[in-house]
């Protein structure tokens, strides 16, 4: 997808492409890391306030 123009008209570009499409490893030269696949069905199921709450949960985790 890096240089179609498409891409300009997809809202939340990277996350939409993320959710919409598990089995995608790469995109745009770079990898979909697992945290991204998180956050991006937090955003999908509860928008900017679960993607907060969620992001916090996992710097919980990674702190204990």
């Amino acid at each position: 997808m890096k240089g179609n123009p498409c891409v300009r008209f997809i809202s939340k570009y990277r996350i939409t492409m993320t959710r919409q499409l598990p089995e995608l490893n790469y995109l745009d030269d770079r990898p979909i890391f697992d945290h991204e696949r998180i956050v991006a069905n937090a955003f999908m199921k509860g928008g900017e306030e679960e993607v907060k709450r969620v992001k916090e949960e996992m710097q919980k985790k990674r702190e204990d």
